[in-house]
């Protein structure tokens, strides 16, 4: 796993700020993470062509590791995760991790990491000025979602499409 819980399922009341997680664990899992990204990026890739995402631990993951990354990714997707470290944004966020697209997916009946964490969540990250896309699935659980991988799709196709060309002679066509 990518950190320690103390007990499932959690919700938005489950011992915040944390809700049972182990910080020091999901720290140790973002240096990983960032050493990931810094290999991209020095091999030519830009950050901003850079996504990072994940379900339950691995969303969290993906949001925690974007917060604190000194280089703007080009965006975050997460599945029924939980934000952690979330009373702590301010000190935590660097300025390009607030450029940075969030999509969040969750299931109204996950039963493991409650939707009310993704409630809270998106509600600290908005408060700190995080620009998020969330998303509530009627009858999904704790479970990877057809619905919501086609909306992740359609979110970052809307993020990284190709601007429309002009067509060859630099008019107009005319239909």
């Amino acid at each position: 796993s990518w950190f320690d819980m103390e007990v499932l399922p959690l919700d938005s009341k489950t011992e915040p700020p944390l809700h049972g997680c182990c910080l020091s664990s999901a720290e140790a899992s973002v240096k990983r993470l960032h050493a990931r990204l810094d290999k991209m990026r020095a091999s030519g890739i830009p950050s901003e062509k850079l996504v990072i995402g994940g379900f339950s631990q691995g969303g969290a993951m993906a949001m925690l590791s974007a917060m604190r990354y000194p280089h703007r990714l080009g965006a975050v997707i997460c599945f029924s995760g939980i934000l952690l470290d979330a009373d702590r944004l301010s000190e935590i966020a660097t300025p390009e991790s607030k450029q940075v697209p969030i999509f969040w997916g969750h299931g109204e009946d996950d039963a493991i990491l409650c939707p009310s964490l993704q409630e809270l969540g998106v509600k600290r990250l908005e408060e700190a000025g995080f620009r998020v896309e969330a998303r509530c699935y009627p009858d999904e659980g704790h479970e990877p979602m057809k619905q919501a991988l086609a909306d992740a799709s359609r979110f970052l196709t809307s993020i990284f499409r190709a601007p429309a060309e002009p067509p060859a002679s630099g008019k107009p066509s005319e239909s």
